[in-house]
C-alpha cells in the first residue's frame, strides 16, 4: 500500500495550546484573583470548546487515502474503495488565518460513485496534484 494522504496534526497542536492557555487562566484566577468567576468560566469554556475541536480532529484517521496493490484508492475516512478511472474531479481548499495559508486543508474527491470530502488533510495541494495525475493516468479520455 502506498500512502497518499495523511491527517494534519498542526491544528491539533494549535487548539491544544489554546486549551492549555485556558487551564493557565483558571489556575491564575484561583491563585491570584480570589477565584474570579468570570475568568474561571471563560477558561473552562475555552478548554471545553478546544476539547471538542481536538476530538473532531482525532476522529479523522491518520492515514486518509492510500493506493493498494490492485491500484484501487482506499478512502479510509469513509471506508470506500474507488478505482482511479472512476475519478472525475479533485479539488481542495487550504486552511488559512489572516491571509496566511496553512499546508493542511479540505480535500474533495468527485467520482462516478459520489463525492467525498475530508478535512484536516496534510499537504493538501500536493495530495490534490498526486490524485489529479492519477486520474489522468488511468483515464486516457480526459485531457489535462
Amino acid at each position: 500500500m502506498k500512502l497518499i494522504a495523511k491527517r494534519s496534526n498542526t491544528n491539533l497542536w494549535i487548539y491544544s495550546m489554546i486549551a492549555l492557555f485556558g487551564l493557565v487562566a483558571v489556575i491564575l484566577a484561583i491563585a491570584l484573583f480570589d477565584a474570579d468567576l468570570l475568568i474561571i468560566m471563560m477558561g473552562l469554556l475555552m478548554m471545553l470548546i478546544c476539547g471538542f475541536i481536538c476530538k473532531s480532529i482525532l476522529s479523522v484517521p491518520k492515514e486518509i487515502i492510500s493506493l493498494d496493490d490492485e491500484n484501487m484508492l482506499v478512502l479510509h475516512f469513509c471506508d470506500k474503495r474507488i478505482p482511479p478511472s472512476a475519478l472525475t474531479d479533485i479539488s481542495y481548499h487550504r486552511a488559512g488565518h489572516q491571509g496566511l495559508p496553512y499546508r493542511f486543508g479540505t480535500l474533495t474527491i468527485c467520482s462516478n460513485s459520489g463525492d467525498f470530502t475530508c478535512k484536516h488533510v496534510d499537504n493538501v495541494a500536493e495530495v490534490s496534484r498526486i490524485l489529479t495525475d492519477l486520474m489522468y493516468e488511468h483515464n486516457p479520455r480526459k485531457k489535462k
